[in-house]
């Protein structure tokens, strides 16, 4: 098993960093650290596992599948990123633990997607924003959800090409993912991120 150790330090005070955040010391309830430490330990390990999925779908020559998982592992890049930011800001440090992946066969690799990214739109992002909200620490609520929404279309992909894998096997589709905060779609006329409002100038395009 490989172990790499990704941390993102800073030297502010988690004095300092809360009243940056908009929010005293006493509101930066722990609770939310950890859930961000979490989040951002699955965003950061989902990254990586769909990058390798990519690469062996590519392999297999399932080319738009290749593509969705490239594209979301870009996705999942940048929850982990904006999660880190926000631990950042109330004075934490983000830290992942990345398990090693493995490769059985394309429709293995797309049930084991589909199983991770419905937990954490039904299960996981659903507590950790209520929480949030309850501490009223509204950074961590916003990086949550926009992982969160995310994570819907994510399932939906994966679940799309679960069933019509043939169809999927071929190049011809494309992916379009926010830079900002991970927003992903097919639609080739996207001209503005209805999540975070970033142009289609902060977009990137996946395809096989």
């Amino acid at each position: 098993m490989t172990i790499d150790r990704r941390s993102f330090v800073t030297g502010m005070s988690a004095t300092a960093a809360a009243i940056l955040a908009g929010c005293s010391k006493a509101e930066t309830d722990q609770a939310v650290i950890k859930d961000l430490q979490a989040a951002f330990n699955g965003e950061s390990n989902a990254s990586a596992k769909y990058a390798f999925y990519g690469t062996k779908a590519q392999e297999a020559g399932y080319l738009s599948i290749a593509a969705l998982f490239k594209a979301a592992s870009f996705a999942e890049q940048i929850h982990a990123r904006q999660h880190a930011k926000v631990l950042k800001l109330y004075g934490s440090d983000a830290e992942a633990t990345i398990k090693e992946a493995t490769w059985v066969d394309i429709a293995t690799a797309l049930k084991d997607a589909i199983k991770g990214e419905t937990y954490e739109f039904t299960e996981m992002y659903p507590g950790f924003i209520k929480t949030a909200e309850d501490k009223k620490m509204e950074r961590a609520v916003r990086s949550f959800e926009h992982a969160m929404e995310a994570e819907k279309i994510h399932a939906r992909f994966y679940a799309d090409a679960l069933a019509n894998t043939e169809a999927w096997k071929p190049a011809g589709k494309r992916f379009h993912i926010c830079e900002v905060c991970g927003f992903t779609t097919d639609d080739d006329a996207v001209s503005i991120c209805p999540y975070c409002n970033a142009p289609k100038s902060r977009f990137k395009t996946f395809s096989a």
